[in-house]
């Protein structure tokens, strides 16, 4: 049985073809990885923005109502609940003096 080299083209084709699917295959790694770790990045500044937007809104108002108002609660509830715990703080004051 006599092979010619004709015989390697078509295996030729398959190894160059693996190889440039490979290399293709780690240019899309690396770009995945840098999108990934600018994802994280943006994740830390936005991190730290609702860190430092909450400490503005507890300066604000308060942690108690904030915090209501974040889960959704209506604005006018939250309101009459911290008249409610301002008025006991108050008459629980007013009874110990």
């Amino acid at each position: 049985m006599k092979i010619s080299r004709f015989d390697f083209f078509p295996l030729r084709d398959l190894m160059m073809a693996g190889t440039q699917q490979s290399v293709e295959l780690k240019l899309a790694l690396d770009q995945e990885q840098q999108k990934s770790k600018k994802l994280e990045e943006s994740m830390k500044k936005l991190d730290e923005e609702m860190k430092r937007t909450d400490e503005l809104l507890y300066q604000m108002i308060p942690k108690l109502v904030a915090d209501r108002l974040r889960k959704g609660e209506n604005p006018v509830d939250t309101c009459q609940v911290s008249q409610y715990v301002q008025t006991n703080n108050r008459i629980a004051d007013i009874q110990s003096a």
